[in-house]
């Protein structure tokens, strides 16, 4: 994060368009696990308000 922005510039896309044969990256099963936390606390939030 203290690196400056010229360098980080063109590392971030090989970053993004990474191979599909690549094993699958920890930030994104991070960002999927928060995703499907938050997804379903929203859902038991929204259920126990409804049928409170």
């Amino acid at each position: 994060m203290q690196e400056p922005p010229v360098q980080s510039a063109p590392d971030r896309p090989r970053q993004v368009h990474r191979p599909p044969s690549s094993n699958v990256d920890p930030k994104a099963m991070l960002l999927a696990a928060i995703a499907l936390v938050a997804v379903v606390g929203a859902m038991y939030l929204t259920i126990h308000l409804v049928f409170r």
